[in-house]
């Protein structure tokens, strides 16, 4: 009897633990679950910190809101800039200070169309408008700025040995300097330019700003006049014959191109034909080792082809070439009209190809 008192006794215990127990592990999984609810209502009510600081982040790579007051599209800013030029008769390096209007930050492609664009000086090199900035990137830990441009300038125009050389000088030294650097690389699409030495193993050229001069439109250097025999040669259009006149020339600067150029825009008969009083001389090279005069004239020289038949026109590129050929002591000459080969009405040259003449053709004025 007392043995199954006991018994029942320690049944009743045991049946209370477990049901302490069972109850015990119930609130502790509910209340684990319940910081499991709380951790994750955290997380997602207050994604706004997370999506501050991703806002944060992004705003980085991503421009302020625009003020409605204030026009933020296509910002142009005016800077002061210097502009590196070559005189191509007086074969000197020039600079002059201008401010620029730089639109989205372009200030490359601002330099650039400036360079083609110039009107300070018409004896001022100016590079064609042909080509365009593709990308310009400046590596300020090395100092080296790299522009590309679409394609090679080169390509589209007609330069010798002291023009390619000289208009090289222009563009390095007006990137350099407006970019604070003294080493430019210039590329023509993924080609690196060399220019004119065939290899750059540094792979940039070094700026000359000392080598420049400023430029002033009235007093840029003293003028130096001298007074020089000339042969020049005209075409008389009555008789189907080249004559030749000496006379005395004043010449300026040296610029001898430019004197003989005037000098055939005033014929000494009316019977002879002369350039149009508009057309200027753009450069002129020389290069003795080729025995060769390459002078480019600005495109008003086709004015005068309206008047004139084909064989005036041939004769009256001739005149050209044998002026320049006679007052140079050079054997042949290319004639190029706005840096392109000669295109007129009846004849067409291609790049590079020489004015067919014989001096000894033509017949002395009396």
């Amino acid at each position: 009897m007392n043995k199954r008192i006991l018994s029942l006794l320690l049944t009743s215990f045991l049946s209370l633990f477990l049901i302490s127990c069972t109850i015990t592990n119930t609130s502790n999984s509910s209340s684990d679950n319940k910081n499991q609810n709380s951790n994750y209502s955290n997380s997602t009510t207050n994604p706004s910190e997370n999506n501050t600081s991703n806002n944060s982040n992004s705003s980085n790579n991503t421009p302020p809101p625009k003020d409605p007051n204030i026009n933020n599209e296509n910002p142009i800013e005016t800077i002061n800039c210097r502009l590196f030029f070559f005189d191509s008769e007086k074969l000197n390096l020039y600079y002059v200070d201008k401010d620029l209007k730089v639109k989205d930050n372009a200030l490359v492609s601002a330099l650039t169309k400036e360079l083609q664009t110039n009107t300070t000086s018409d004896t001022f090199l100016k590079l064609t408008p042909n080509v365009g900035i593709k990308s310009a990137t400046l590596d300020k830990d090395k100092g080296i700025l790299k522009v590309v441009f679409n394609k090679s300038y080169v390509n589209e125009m007609i330069l010798g040995t002291a023009t390619e050389s000289g208009l090289l000088s222009s563009l390095v030294n007006t990137y350099g300097y407006n970019y604070g650097v003294n080493k430019v690389s210039i590329y023509f699409g993924d080609e690196l330019y060399t220019s004119l030495k065939g290899d750059l193993p540094d792979g940039y050229f070094n700026t000359s700003f000392s080598d420049a001069t400023a430029y002033n439109s009235e007093i840029s250097t003293p003028s130096t006049n001298v007074d020089k025999i000339c042969r020049l040669y005209f075409y008389d259009g009555d008789n189907d014959c080249i004559y030749y006149s000496d006379i005395t020339l004043n010449v300026t600067d040296n610029a001898l191109t430019t004197a003989l150029t005037n000098a055939l825009k005033t014929p000494p008969s009316s019977s002879f034909s002369s350039i149009p009083n508009t057309v200027n001389v753009i450069s002129a090279d020389l290069d003795r080792s080729k025995d060769l005069i390459t002078v480019n004239l600005s495109k008003n020289y086709y004015d005068i082809l309206s008047k004139v038949g084909s064989g005036s026109e041939s004769s009256l590129l001739q005149t050209l070439a044998m002026t320049y050929s006679y007052n140079y002591n050079i054997g042949k000459v290319i004639i190029l009209i706005d840096g392109k080969a000669y295109s007129g009405s009846h004849i067409l040259l291609t790049d590079g190809e020489t004015v067919n003449f014989d001096l000894s053709s033509a017949k002395k004025l009396n």
